[in-house]
C-alpha cells in the first residue's frame, strides 16, 4: 500500500516508488515488539511521504495525514487494496 501512496500523493513513478521502497527499513521484517510498535504507530501515508519528501517534510507544506481529504483518500485506498488483491493492514490506530 505504501508504493501505491508514494504514486498517487507523492507524485513518483512506480519505479522511483519501488527503489525508495526496497532501500528503506519498511522492508524488514520487525524483530521486536518495539519494531511494530514503531512502524505501526503511524499511518503508512506518512511512511509513503517520508520516502518520496523525506526528513520533516511537513514543514515544506506536504501534509502529515489525509485528514484534508479523507473520504477521497479511504475510497481510493479501498479501490487499491481490491484491485491489487492486498490484504487489509494492522493499524495501531484500530486499537
Amino acid at each position: 500500500m505504501i508504493k501505491h501512496i508514494m504514486v498517487k500523493y507523492g507524485k513518483v513513478t512506480y519505479d522511483e516508488a519501488r527503489n525508495k521502497l526496497k532501500n528503506s527499513f519498511l522492508i524488514e521484517a520487525p524483530t521486536s515488539l518495539d519494531d511494530v510498535w514503531y512502524i505501526t504507530h503511524e499511518l503508512a501515508y506518512h511512511w509513503a511521504m517520508l520516502l518520496v519528501h523525506g526528513d520533516m517534510y511537513w514543514t515544506k507544506g506536504i501534509p502529515s495525514d489525509f485528514n484534508d481529504f479523507e473520504d477521497e483518500y479511504l475510497m481510493w485506498k479501498t479501490e487499491v487494496r481490491r484491485e491489487h488483491n492486498l490484504k487489509i493492514p494492522y493499524e495501531y490506530y484500530d486499537i
